[in-house]
């Protein structure tokens, strides 16, 4: 019966896991981008990075907790539209308000808007066959690569140090803005200074504004013939009714109709799948937001703000592939598939925590003298977090009963938005600390010791061409 959950042969399932796709890369493409550009949004103000991911955790973190219980009472059609407005308001008041706190505003309705659209989206795979999980959560990885790639090509990037950036670090050997291969000085290393010159971070954000819309397409393509939209929930009487054979899929479609008693006793039966999804937050946005925005190596000749820039892409590289690799193989073998699948996601929050310390110590220290080590640890972290992302919705789906998986599904995302806010608070006073001690180490190079812009210039405008 799970294979056949898993592998639907309706060729309606198609379109349906499509749509489920596009649900899960719009939910968390403008989070993702938000957090790769929180050092141009800061750039010139003294406040920590983690200020970005607190003023988007802390709303999403209550939205998770709050909307399983009642959004189940609201029409799909109510809750998409909420969702697209307030993504497209949150991302203008960003755009074309100058005032930081305004900023921050924004940051704040995208989240709400993430947070509402996770738990209605992964609530509404309950009326599909499971494969309908993995589609949405690869899609939640696809835009964290999706937007990384965006960003960091759109605004151009530097793999060198451009001509007026050689100043930035007095113990570097001055660096002719026209040498040649002839020279000695590899093609890495100096030729390549940009990957575009497009545009400044703002306009790369503004454009992506109307993006949203898609959701209401989407939902629009999607069959929802079998979808309950809270519309008099209960069991509507027909008279004279025909029957007919009906599909297992049809079958296991949920009950809406769960008392505030029954409800707490499904939160304690997933709690163990909860636990283990803080534990993972909390080390990977403690890790992203506060820790890496430390680490940097002088004798890299990477800009120091492009240093968080190479640690986001290799981040969400990892991250793409361990929310994804379930439906590619879901495509290639079934039995793979089935293989493939892990109830004990503590193992995955050990790891992480892991590598927290690890970065931690990094930070402290500064052991590690090559950049790329770095790149690949950030890989390992965003492949591990992406694995226990994908897998604790299955476990929940297979672990509770039928008409228990709409709630359930719902109320398991309360564990990474608790983790995530409290990984952003502790990250406010970890991050200053660091980089004091970095910068009572390392006097020489202190610029190192912080992946941000000293001046307001990386948010109206592309360092990278500006002459």
């Amino acid at each position: 019966m799970l294979m056949h959950l898993l592998f639907p042969t309706q060729k309606k399932n198609s379109m349906d896991n499509l749509c489920f796709y596009v649900f899960g890369v719009i939910t968390f493409f403008n989070m993702e981008m938000l957090f790769i550009a929180s050092q141009d949004i800061l750039s010139g103000r003294n406040l920590p990075t983690a200020t970005i991911l607190v003023c988007y955790v802390t709303p999403l973190m209550i939205t998770k907790i709050f909307a399983p219980w009642f959004v189940q009472r609201i029409s799909y059609l109510v809750k998409v539209s909420f969702i697209a407005l307030w993504m497209m308001l949150g991302m203008a008041l960003i755009v074309f308000v100058e005032d930081i706190r305004v900023k921050l505003v924004g940051i704040t309705l995208n989240a709400m808007a993430a947070g509402m659209s996770e738990v209605i989206f992964l609530a509404l795979t309950s009326f599909y066959p499971q494969i309908a999980i993995s589609s949405f959560l690869a899609g939640t990885g696809s835009a964290s690569l999706i937007s990384q790639l965006y960003y960091t090509i759109f605004i151009g990037n530097g793999v060198g140090l451009s001509r007026d950036q050689q100043s930035i670090k007095k113990g570097l050997q001055k660096i002719d803005s026209h040498l040649t291969a002839n020279e000695g000085v590899s093609y890495f290393r100096a030729g390549v200074t940009t990957w575009s010159c497009a545009e400044s971070p703002k306009t790369a954000i503004m454009i992506v504004i109307p993006l949203p819309l898609s959701i209401l397409v989407s939902y629009a393509m999607l069959d929802k013939g079998d979808i309950s939209n809270g519309e008099g929930l209960g069991t509507k009487v027909v008279k004279k009714a025909k029957y007919t054979a009906v599909s297992m899929d049809e079958l296991l479609i949920p009950s809406q109709r769960l008392s505030y008693g029954e409800k707490f006793r499904i939160g304690r039966k997933i709690i163990c799948f909860i636990i283990p999804l803080f534990f993972s937050f909390f080390a990977e946005y403690l890790a992203n937001s506060s820790v890496i925005t430390t680490i940097a190596f002088p004798n890299s000749q990477v800009l120091p703000r492009d240093h968080f820039l190479y640690y986001s892409l290799s981040y969400c590289t990892g991250k793409f592939l361990g929310r994804s690799y379930l439906l590619l193989f879901a495509w290639l073998s079934k039995d793979l598939t089935e293989f493939l699948f892990c109830d004990r996601t503590w193992i995955f929050a050990v790891l992480e925590i892991v590598l927290l310390i690890f970065f931690l110590f990094q930070s402290w220290y500064h052991f590690v003298s090559f950049i790329w080590i770095i790149v690949c640890l950030c890989f390992t972290l965003g492949l591990v977090s992406g694995m226990i992302y994908l897998h604790s919705p299955h476990a929940v789906a297979r672990h509770v009963e039928p008409e228990e998986k709409e709630f359930a599904l719902g109320l398991i995302t309360v564990g990474n938005s608790v983790g995530a806010f409290v990984g952003g608070l502790v990250g406010l006073i970890v991050e200053s600390y660091l980089v004091e001690n970095c910068v009572a180490q390392f006097s020489n190079s202190k610029e190192f010791c912080f992946t941000r812009h000293k001046n307001t210039s990386g948010w109206g405008s592309n360092i990278h061409c500006s002459q």
